[in-house]
């Protein structure tokens, strides 16, 4: 499928090109694509893991209870503070 697009600042896409060692204007803009959807979908991936200092709050303390209960219970504590 091809799609015709005009690009308004000619500079930006030289730049692009170059940049990205592509060889025509089309190929730089398949490759400025293909970074931006990677980028974002990243992004997203990153957005739905575990915070940051979960891991940290699940270690910080020794508790009694069996294999599997100390993450459950830091999981349903979080989901808790978040309603």
């Amino acid at each position: 499928m091809s799609t015709v697009v005009e690009i308004s600042d000619k500079e930006k896409l030289k730049k692009a090109k170059d940049l990205l060692g592509a060889n025509t204007e089309s190929e730089a803009i398949e490759i400025a694509l293909d970074i931006t959807i990677k980028n974002f979908e990243q992004k997203n991936i990153k957005r739905n893991d575990l915070p940051e200092d979960f891991f940290e709050d699940l270690f910080s303390e020794e508790t009694d209870l069996p294999d599997g209960e100390t993450i459950r219970a830091v999981i349903n504590e979080r989901e808790e503070s978040n309603v």
